[in-house]
């Protein structure tokens, strides 16, 4: 296939755009990701998609609870900001960012 016919095509499939905040007792982490869907109305349940290498999937894991903020149009930049901060678990500036993050995508 094309690969540019393909890049163009993937580009189609609408998705958003979110910042994930873990935690696990000491170590923290944010990131960006952008596959949530609802699985559930009752239980409100959602997936998400998390790469498995990441500091953030193995703090999701340990502590069973993420937050989660939805980003709009005209906030790439702030994903931008937090698509490379997953491998860093310590945290003033995981704190900064999540606080800012919950904040900004209000």
């Amino acid at each position: 296939m094309d690969e540019n016919a393909k890049k163009k095509g993937l580009r189609m499939i609408p998705y958003g755009l979110q910042v994930l905040g873990a935690k696990h007792g000491d170590k923290q982490t944010v990131a960006t990701i952008n596959w949530t869907t609802q699985a559930s109305f009752a239980p409100p349940l959602v997936v998400i998609g998390v790469k498995t290498d990441s500091t953030a999937h193995e703090l999701v894991k340990q502590g069973k609870k993420f937050t989660l903020s939805m980003l709009g149009t005209g906030q790439k930049d702030l994903a931008w900001h937090f698509s490379n901060t997953s491998s860093r678990s310590t945290a003033s500036s995981a704190i900064t960012r999540t606080a800012w993050a919950r904040t900004a995508a209000r």
